[in-house]
C-alpha cells in the first residue's frame, strides 16, 4: 500500500511539475491558474488536492474524497466527491455532489445531490436534483423539481413536474404529470396520462363515494372510485341489506380498474374487478386442533380460504343536484370452470348465461343496480 501511495504522489507531483513548466514558471495570475486544466488530480484529504488550485480536471480521484471545480472525464472518491460541473462520470462511496450541472452519470453509495441533470443520477439511498432530463433512481427516496424521463425509488418519489414515468414501491407525489405514475399510492395535482396503483388520487381527476342497490340479490354496495378518466381504481364492499345480528357471512369485497368516457353531462364507466367473499366464518368453517383440544389451535378449513372470481361492471351516471349524481348499470359475476365454483350462492340470482371459450366453460350472472354518488 505504501508503495502504491508513493507512486501516486510521485505521479501527481510529476504531473503538476509538467503542467507548471508548460504554463511557464512564475507567470500568470491567480485567476489564470484557477481556469487552467489538469489532466490528473489526486485528492489527499478533504479540501487538499494535487495539483492545487486547478479549475478543471479530466480525472480526479481520492482515497477519502475528491473536490474540484469542473470534471471533464471521471471523478471518484472513497467517501465523497464534490464538483461544480461534471461532464462525464462522478462516483463516490457515500456522498456525491454536483453543485450546478451534471452531464453524464452520478453514482453514489448513499446520497447523490445535483443541480441540473442530463443523463443518469443514481444513489443507494437518496437522490436529490433540481431539473432531470434522463433518469433519477435511488434505493429509498428520489426528489426532483422538473423530471423529463424517469424517476424511480423503492419508497418515495417527489417531483413538481413529471414528463414521463414516476415509479416507486410505495408512494409517488407530484404536481403535474404528463405520463404515468406507478406505485402502491399515487398522488398528483393534475394528470394527463394514467395512475397505476392500489390507491390513486388526482385533484383534477375522479374521486367519488357511492352506494348501489342490487334488487335481484338485495345486496347493498358501498364503493370508492379514484384516479383519472383514462384509468381509475374502484374499491367496493357489499352485503345483503337484510343481514343483521353481527352475521356478515355474505359480505364480499372487490378491487378493480376501469375507464370513463363522458358525453355532455353523461359519464359512462366500465371496469373489471376481482371479487371475493370476506364474510365472518360460520362455525362449520372453523376446526379445532385435534392434538391440542382447544380453541388456540383453530385453523381455516379449505372452504373458508378466499376464492376470488372476476366481476364486470358498466354504469352510466347523470347529475341530479349539486355534486350528487344518480347512476345505474349492470354488474356481472363470473364463474370460470377451471377455477371451480367461486361465486357465492347469494349472488347467483336471476338469469344465468353459460358458455365456453378458449377450451373452458364459464357461467355469468348479470344483475341490474341503481345508486347515488358524490
Amino acid at each position: 500500500m505504501k508503495r502504491v501511495l508513493t507512486m501516486v504522489l510521485v505521479a501527481a507531483l510529476a504531473c503538476r511539475a509538467a503542467v507548471g513548466f508548460a504554463e511557464g514558471a512564475g507567470t500568470g495570475t491567480d485567476d489564470d491558474r484557477e481556469d487552467s486544466f489538469a489532466p490528473f488530480q489526486v485528492g489527499l484529504a478533504p479540501g487538499i488536492a494535487l495539483p492545487r488550485g486547478r479549475g478543471e480536471a479530466a480525472v480526479s480521484v481520492g482515497l477519502l474524497g475528491s473536490g474540484t471545480e469542473s470534471i471533464s472525464g471521471f471523478q471518484g472518491g472513497g467517501i465523497f466527491s464534490v464538483a461544480k460541473d461534471v461532464r462525464g462520470i462522478q462516483g463516490a462511496g457515500l456522498l456525491g455532489v454536483v453543485r450546478e450541472d451534471l452531464r453524464g452519470i452520478q453514482g453514489t453509495g448513499f446520497v447523490g445531490v445535483a443541480g441540473d441533470v442530463q443523463g443518469l443520477q443514481g444513489a443507494g439511498a437518496v437522490a436529490v436534483a433540481q431539473d432531470v432530463e434522463g433518469a433519477q433512481v435511488s434505493g429509498l427516496f428520489s426528489v426532483g423539481r422538473d423530471v423529463r424521463g424517469y424517476q424511480g425509488s423503492q419508497i418515495l418519489n417527489v417531483a413538481r413536474d413529471v414528463r414521463g414515468v414516476q415509479a416507486s414501491g410505495a408512494l409517488n407525489v407530484a404536481g403535474e404529470v404528463r405520463g404515468i405514475q406507478l406505485g402502491l399510492v399515487n398522488v398528483a395535482k393534475s394528470v394527463d396520462g394514467a395512475q397505476i396503483g392500489l390507491v390513486n388520487y388526482a385533484a383534477d381527476g375522479i374521486h367519488s363515494l357511492g352506494v348501489a342497490w342490487e334488487p335481484a340479490t338485495s345486496y347493498l354496495y358501498a364503493y370508492w372510485q379514484s384516479g383519472v378518466p383514462r384509468l381509475y381504481t374502484r374499491w367496493s364492499v357489499g352485503a345483503p341489506a337484510d343481514e343483521g345480528g353481527g352475521n356478515f357471512s355474505g359480505t364480499v369485497a372487490s378491487f378493480g380498474v376501469g375507464s370513463r368516457r363522458s358525453i355532455a353531462v353523461l359519464d359512462i364507466d366500465a371496469d373489471l374487478a376481482i371479487e371475493s367473499s370476506v364474510g365472518r366464518l360460520s362455525p362449520g368453517r372453523v376446526e379445532a386442533s385435534e392434538d391440542r383440544g382447544d380453541d388456540h389451535g383453530r385453523r381455516y378449513s379449505p372452504g373458508s380460504i378466499p376464492r376470488p372470481y372476476p366481476s364486470l361492471r358498466a354504469e352510466a351516471s347523470l347529475p341530479i343536484a349539486g355534486v350528487i349524481r344518480a347512476f345505474g348499470g349492470v354488474k356481472a359475476d363470473i364463474d370460470i370452470g377451471a377455477l371451480g365454483d367461486r361465486v357465492p350462492e347469494s349472488l347467483k340470482a336471476g338469469w344465468c348465461w353459460k358458455g365456453s371459450a378458449w377450451g373452458g366453460d364459464f357461467a355469468v350472472w348479470p344483475k341490474l343496480f341503481l345508486g347515488l354518488k358524490i
